[in-house]
Parts: structure tokens; C-alpha cells; sequence
């Protein structure tokens, strides 16, 4: 046994010898031929030939002091992957003040004790980050000859760069939007490279933004031969990592690498990691971390982030006092599932996009987030809960509880997104918020429930659908200030205020309403200044409320397979306050007392309920 590896150096002893060294944990066997270079970790220099390390793993120690641990790490880390041997952090506070890469293949194992503290004097970019897996420069840059399309499997390069079968690439356009491969194959005389899956990502030339019909890397886009930082994993096991940083976690370029956690990220001081507290960066792919526990201390711009990644997850992870909680940047099919976010001074999560001309002919569904999601989890107490923005686009909120945000969700500039499978937004002053840019999102069994508006509906939005929702218990369900299309809405109103307002000019159709009131409604628990068509379903008011009230030139068309009831003698099914409002009523249709109020003539019964046209006078 010898105490330090200096020791050990020092010993004398013959091939097939063993000492073990206290210092790191693990056994080294002579061997007096051996003439393998010696790295001070794995491989210790012998009064003849090499002490070769024998054990599975080996153990960081620590200086102490002020002393910065981090160049032994990274010396440490470099020598164990190339020998297959897992690097252990002990019990501790170790002192991280130097960037330093993880080496591809390596294993880092911390234990519950590990404390890492961070201390760059400046920390400007994502490489002064604690544990850092880099992808390093190009090996070499070409550019592809022939415009390439979704879908495509294969590339045509323009210069003299050659692959060989298991190189890797980026393909890129901006540094925001890109994708990474590995090579299956390679025709020299073609200058044809074969992709390991079909090209996902479209992108324009750099510095534009492309439009829905450029939907590919065209000819001239950027190829990067790349070692990418791959199969790297670390497990934290209850770690804390703390301290002055850019960030705490960074994977840029990642291929297969994994972070297990708990990680606890960041001592709640404001001395802390200032960009993320973990990044999985452009443009990694199949990278994962798992039980992430993060505080930016009111500090930290993201959480948790994804920037032109591919199949990546943060899973079970928890973060708070950031700016944004989960940003997903240019990602695609990346998701966070079972996380938290809470008391974000911006979004929890953000679907978003580095670059963005807007509406549906501008970047629409091929620029921004696409195919991402937040599954489960909590989005709770931050100023939005989630937010699809920049022309993300076929993104999806997946049984996630969104509550007491200042607005739940808001689809502020996203393309056919999804908010589903008994999401519940409760107790937002804006539960769902529809903006202006928005194209056809669509809300489908979600609980939007105990907001002050359920669902805002801005003018500009194009095609809100909601389908299976439960809007209960809001002050007002539903304001539709541009069209919507609902079906099996549910409303259980709770107060006297309008449920479902109409602006002029907006249509609003609904299949299988179920309305139903406790409280006296005068003014309509549908307020219509548009066109409200009412296909099928229930509005139940309370005697001497209002069902429908309808205004200036609005209009409601009521369908055969309806009922509205409940509003008795002294109320109304349908009351048109201005002489040019009217109801178009279907045969079959149910209206209690066959009441219609009409302006300046009171109640008009009706003999029957056939189709005919009922104008206010």
C-alpha cells in the first residue's frame, strides 16, 4: 500500500506486483517491460518499465485550499476513458476554476457528498462550464452542391472534403438551425455521402429567414466535418455544483451523451451560473439528463435549455428563480417530461426560434421549435407558464398542470400547437391566451378552469379550435376576439358575468355545448356582437337569467339537436337587443317557452319552433 502516487512511483517491485494507492482508490500492477506512456493517472511511472492501473475506476483527490482541482480533473477524465476506467468524485468540496472537456467514452460517478465549487473570474461563454462535453472546431468545411429536401438520405458535396463510414457532420446554415449526422457511406467519384436518417430540419441561407417553400438545406449550405463530443455519461448521484460560472452543465455538439442526476444546481446565492444551469446545445443529438434540481437565484437567464438539438429530454428535473425554465430553441422532437418549472420570471417552458419573420408565410412551420412537447410536470407561479413563440410549430402540452401564472399558456406566435390529454390550467388570470400571430392552435381535452379569463382569443389569431375542453369556474370562459371552432365545450358558470363574448365580426361555432348556470345572468351567458352558431348542445340559465344575448348586427343560427332552457317565464332563450341582431332557429330545436325578446317588442311566443328568422324590430 502506498499513499500517493508518488509513492507508489517510488516502490520497487517486479511484473505481476500489486500496490494499492489511498490517494486514488484503486490498485496499480507492475510491470517491469511495459513502455506505455505515463499520464500521471492511469498509467504511473516504476523504478523499471510502468505501474499500470488495474482497478474499474480511480478516485479524483482533492488539493485543497485554492487550489484549482479542475486540471486534474480534466487530465484525469482524459486518461480513464482512454483506459475504460470510471473517474470518481469523493466526498468533499472540490474547486472548479479552469475550462476543461469531458473526453468522449468517459464515465464520471460522484458521490452524495461531492460539492463542486465554480469560481471563474469570467465566464463569457458556453465553454466555462463546469462539467463540459465540447465538440471542439471543424475538421474540415465543405458546402452541399444540390439543393436537399426533408426526407432526404443523402448529400452532394461541392470541394475536396472525403468521409469515411462512422465520421460526423453538421449540417448548417446559421449556427441556430442545424442538424448533426454520422456518415454511412461515401462515393468518392460522387462526392455522395449517405446519412445514418433522413435530413428533419429545413433551413435558408445565413443571416435570412426561410419561408415555408424553402423547405431544405439548399446548395450552399454549410457541411462541418466534426468530432462530436459522443457517449459521454456522468452520474451525479446527489451532487452539488455551485458558483460562478457561465454554466453549470454544457453538451454542445453532443452524440449518446447522458447525465444522471439528482444534481442540485446552484446554492440559491446570487453568485451563480449567469446563461443556463444546463444546456443540451447545437445541435446535439440523443442526449439526455435526467433529475436535474436547479435554482438560478432570480440570476440565471435559462433553466434548462435545447438549442437545435434532435431526440434529446431533460426528465424529472426541477427548476426555479430563472428567466425561463425550459427553453427549447430551433429544437426538434426534444421534450421535457414529469419537470417542473416554477417562479420564472419569464416562461417555465418557451418554444421558440433565434430567428423569425413571422405569420404563416414567413418562417410558419419550419423555422422555431418543431415537434417538441412538455409532458406532465408542473408549469406553476412564473409570469407565463408556457409559451409558443417564433414560429414554433407542432408542438404539443401534454398533461401538464399550469397554475397560477399571470397567463397559463400563451401561443403568442406558434403554428398548429397542441394543448392536450387533461392538461389543466387553473387559477391564471389568463388561462389560455390566443395572440394575434397564432395559427390554428388547437386546445383538445384540457381543463381550463378558476381563471379570471379562461381563453382569450386575440384578434389577428387564425383557426382556434377547442375541442373536449372543460372552461368551468372562470370569470369568463371564453372571449373570442377572431374566429373559434368548439366542440363538447363545457361551461359551468358561476357567477353573472357573460361566459362566451363574441366580438363584432367573429364567428364562434359550437358542437355539443354544455352550458349550464347557478347564477342569474342578465346580459347573456352567451354574448354575441358576431356570429354565434350553436349546432348542438345545452345552455341550462337559472330562472330570469338570458342564454344568448345578442347585439348591434350579431346573429345566431340554433340547431335542431339543441336545448336551451332553465331561463322560465320571466327570462329569455335568446334575447336581440338592436334592430338589426336576429336568431335563426332550426326545426327541432328547444327553446323553453319558445321566447325570443326581442328590441322595443317584448317577448315573442311562438306558436311553433320551425326554421324562420326572428328580427328584432
Amino acid at each position: 500500500m502506498a499513499d500517493t502516487r508518488t509513492a507508489v512511483s517510488a516502490l520497487s517491485a517486479s511484473t505481476g506486483d500489486l500496490v494499492y494507492c489511498v490517494e486514488v482508490d484503486a490498485y496499480y500492477r507492475c510491470d517491469n517491460g511495459s513502455s506505455a506512456t505515463v499520464n500521471g493517472w492511469t498509467v504511473l511511472t516504476a523504478t523499471v518499465g510502468r505501474w499500470i492501473l488495474t482497478s474499474d475506476s480511480l478516485k479524483l483527490p482533492i488539493i485543497g485550499g485554492t487550489s484549482d482541482d479542475w486540471p486534474n480533473f480534466g487530465a484525469a477524465n482524459t486518461a480513464c476513458a482512454g483506459a475504460g476506467v470510471i473517474l470518481n468524485l469523493g466526498a468533499g468540496q472540490y474547486l472548479a476554476k479552469t475550462r476543461v472537456f469531458l473526453a468522449n467514452n468517459s464515465h464520471v460517478v460522484c458521490s452524495p457528498k461531492t460539492v463542486i465549487k465554480a469560481a471563474w473570474a469570467s465566464a463569457p461563454d458556453n465553454r466555462d462550464s463546469v462539467f463540459c462535453a465540447y465538440a471542439g472546431s471543424p475538421l474540415g468545411t465543405d458546402t452541399i452542391a444540390e439543393n436537399t429536401v426533408i426526407g432526404d438520405a443523402t448529400i452532394k458535396i461541392t470541394g475536396s472534403m472525403t468521409f469515411a463510414v462512422g465520421d460526423h457532420i453538421f449540417l448548417i446554415t446559421t449556427q441556430y438551425r442545424c442538424q448533426l449526422f454520422e456518415i454511412m457511406a461515401w462515393n468518392a467519384g460522387t462526392k455522395v455521402a449517405t446519412l445514418d436518417r433522413p435530413i428533419r430540419v429545413p433551413c435558408g441561407s445565413d443571416n435570412t429567414v426561410p419561408t415555408v417553400s424553402a423547405n431544405s438545406f439548399p446548395a450552399g449550405s454549410q457541411v462541418w466535418k466534426m468530432n462530436p463530443a459522443r457517449d459521454i455519461k456522468v452520474e451525479f448521484n446527489g451532487a452539488k455544483i455551485y458558483g460562478a460560472c457561465n454554466r453549470f452543465i454544457e453538451c454542445w455538439g453532443g452524440w449518446n451523451c447522458n447525465f444522471y442526476g439528482p444534481a442540485y444546481l446552484g446554492d440559491g446565492t446570487s453568485v451563480t451560473a449567469t446563461e443556463s444551469l444546463i444546456s443540451i446545445d447545437t445541435p446535439s443529438y440523443n442526449c439526455h439528463a435526467y433529475n436535474m434540481i436547479g435554482d438560478g437565484s432570480d440570476v440565471t437567464a435559462i433553466g434548462a435549455r435545447f438549442e437545435s438539438t434532435e431526440l434529446c429530454t431533460f426528465v424529472n428535473c426541477d427548476i426555479k428563480r430563472v428567466g425561463v425554465g425550459y427553453f427549447f430553441q430551433d429544437a426538434m422532437d426534444s421534450h421535457a417530461l414529469h419537470s417542473k418549472a416554477n417562479k420564472c420570471s419569464n416562461a417555465g417552458a418557451n418554444f421558440s426560434a433565434a430567428a423569425y419573420s413571422g405569420g404563416e408565410a414567413g418562417s410558419g412551420s419550419v423555422w422555431g421549435s418543431s415537434e417538441c412537447s412538455v409532458v406532465g410536470g408542473s408549469y406553476s407561479g412564473n409570469y407565463i407558464g408556457v409559451l409558443f413563440d417564433r414560429g414554433s410549430s407542432r408542438c404539443v402540452v401534454d398533461g401538464s398542470a399550469i397554475i397560477g401564472n399571470t397567463i397559463g399558456l400563451w401561443d403568442q406566435m406558434g403554428i398548429d400547437n397542441l394543448v392536450t390529454d387533461r392538461t389543466v390550467v387553473r387559477k391564471n388570470f389568463n388561462g389560455i391566451y390566443v395572440d394575434a400571430d397564432s395559427v390554428r392552435f388547437h386546445a383538445r381535452d384540457a381543463i381550463v378552469t378558476d381563471n379570471t379569463n379562461g381563453i382569450n382569443v386575440i384578434a389577428g389569431s387564425k383557426g382556434a379550435m377547442l375541442t373536449g375542453v372543460d372552461a368551468s369556474r372562470n370569470s369568463i370562459a371564453l372571449l373570442a376576439a377572431a374566429h373559434v371552432d368548439t366542440t363538447c365545450l363545457v361551461v359551468d358558470a358561476s357567477n353573472t358575468n357573460p361566459q362566451i363574448e363574441i366580438s363584432a365580426g367573429v364567428r364562434v361555432r359550437a358542437r355539443g355545448l354544455r352550458m349550464m348556470a347557478s347564477a342569474v345572468n342578465s346580459s347573456g351567458l352567451v354574448n354575441v356582437a358576431g356570429s354565434f352558431d350553436l349546432e348542438s348542445g345545452s345552455i341550462q340559465s337559472v330562472a330570469g337569467g338570458v342564454a344568448i344575448q345578442v347585439a348591434g348586427t350579431g346573429k345566431t343560427r340554433i340547431g335542431h339537436m339543441t336545448d336551451i332552457t332553465g331561463h322560465g317565464s320571466t327570462g329569455a332563450g335568446i334575447n336581440l337587443t338592436a334592430t338589426g341582431a336576429y336568431a335563426d332557429v332550426a326545426e327541432g330545436a328547444n327553446i323553453e317557452n319558445r321566447s325570443i325578446v326581442g328590441n322595443n317588442v317584448g317577448v315573442a311566443t311562438l306558436s311553433t319552433i320551425a326554421y324562420s328568422r326572428h328580427v328584432a324590430a
